[in-house]
């Protein structure tokens, strides 16, 4: 679907009151939002697996799971092991660094399941959090970020940072794009990966941050999903065909988000990126593990691949949204879990704000450590994080899960 037709859907509806109402339904049957055809992806583009990362979703026996699938025989092997050196790159870098930054991390990096034997009994999820000792009780701090917010000089980014610091002065004052924080962090994200390119250093060399800390960002940055591994992952990575089934199928407009980016994709190239191609490159080199990659960077796809991620795992914590390093790599659990909360955490001088990730439930060490990302309905757990967890869908015994109906009004209508 091009992106006029896009835009023309959208230009329909401006015309028209958008209403949404949050239903709390009893539903025993079907899922919480209508994404029916699952079965045509799964059959089509699902079935494709690609080197070096791990195969795509799959469906259980009650159709609506999605979730990531290993491979199997070698292509399985190369995508566990790939994943298990940026764990490692990443846990060497805490090991180091982790006290510049981290006031309490008890945690570690690890492959998600934690041995290839239960690849065969369950699905891989990818990087998850592990603790490194015990935790006893509900509610334990298991690992705090400061926020740094007046000069991002920590791991954690947030919008005004992009506004107020690496970009001030390249884009005008003001900017506000359709895609709001969560293309503002976008950009933010880009320019860590323009930092990085192994050809040299681009981007804007902002944050200034302490000695470490660059350490720690370089080995998240490198261990993110691929652009490859988004195109399974994330609904803005699918390729037109799918989207515009699941556009047709969702009470969340697919289409809308994706005009939004190729819009402001459009604008800043034209107006910042392609003007300036040292700080905004368009492509750039990664040293992913033990390979380097090439990967699109300022430009309508490299955008639309830095929004999936960061739609995918940023948090609204303390009253901004944000990217929170690290963090960011535990996984989500319906039962046993608590949100990431902004709280004060304790330092030489005194006090900070910052996210805390607390635990659900007492763990041991090995236990994976998981957190709740929040109460969606289920189209917006897709459009965010590419799955839909248990507690979206119907239940056999009757549990109440969220519904969201948007209806439109047209103008004429004498009950507007």
């Amino acid at each position: 679907m091009s992106s006029s037709n896009h835009r023309s859907y959208c230009s329909w509806s401006s015309a028209a009151l958008l209403s949404c109402i949050q239903l709390i339904s009893i539903v025993r049957t079907t899922s919480c939002f209508s994404w029916s055809p699952l079965k045509h992806r799964q059959n089509t583009q699902f079935a494709k697996s690609k080197p070096f990362s791990p195969q795509p979703y799959h469906l259980n026996a009650n159709g609506y799971e999605w979730s990531l699938n290993v491979a199997s025989g070698d292509t399985a092997t190369t995508a566990r092991e790939q994943l298990e050196t940026l764990a490692s790159l990443a846990n060497d870098a805490l090991t180091e660094h982790g006290s510049d930054i981290f006031k309490s991390f008890k945690a570690r990096v690890a492959v998600m399941p934690q041995s290839a034997e239960e690849d065969t009994k369950q699905n891989a999820l990818r990087l998850g959090l592990v603790a490194t000792e015990s935790i006893r009780k509900e509610d334990e701090l298991v690992a705090s970020l400061p926020f740094y917010d007046t000069d991002g000089s920590g791991l954690a980014l947030a919008p005004h940072l992009a506004t107020k610091l690496v970009y001030k002065g390249k884009l005008p004052e003001g900017y506000d794009g359709w895609t709001g924080d969560v293309g503002l962090l976008a950009m933010l994200l880009l320019n860590e990966m323009a930092r990085l390119n192994v050809d040299g250093s681009k981007g804007v060399d902002l944050p200034t941050r302490k000695d470490g800390i660059p350490s720690l960002m370089s080995a998240w940055v490198t261990s993110l999903p691929s652009p490859e591994e988004m195109f399974n992952l994330h609904p803005l990575m699918w390729d037109e065909d799918d989207q515009e089934v699941l556009q047709s199928s969702s009470t969340k407009k697919i289409y809308r988000l994706l005009d939004d980016i190729e819009d402001d994709a459009s604008w800043l190239d034209e107006n910042a990126w392609s003007l300036d191609r040292e700080t905004f490159p368009e492509t750039i080199k990664l040293q992913i593990g033990d390979r380097i990659e090439e990967r699109q960077c300022f430009s309508t796809k490299g955008f639309r691949y830095a929004v999936s991620l960061v739609r995918s795992r940023s948090f609204f914590v303390d009253g901004s949204l944000r990217l929170l390093p690290y963090l960011d790599y535990a996984n989500h659990d319906d039962f046993d879990s608590f949100e990431l909360v902004g709280g004060g955490i304790g330092m030489l001088w005194g006090s900070a704000k910052g996210a805390l990730l607390k635990s659900g439930k007492s763990l041991k060490e090995g236990d994976e450590v998981c957190i709740s990302y929040g109460p969606k309905g289920g189209a917006d757990y897709l459009l965010d994080h590419g799955f839909v967890p248990p507690m979206c869908k119907a239940s056999s015994s009757g549990e109440a899960v969220t519904s969201e109906l948007t209806f439109e009004v047209d103008d004429t209508d004498r009950f507007r």
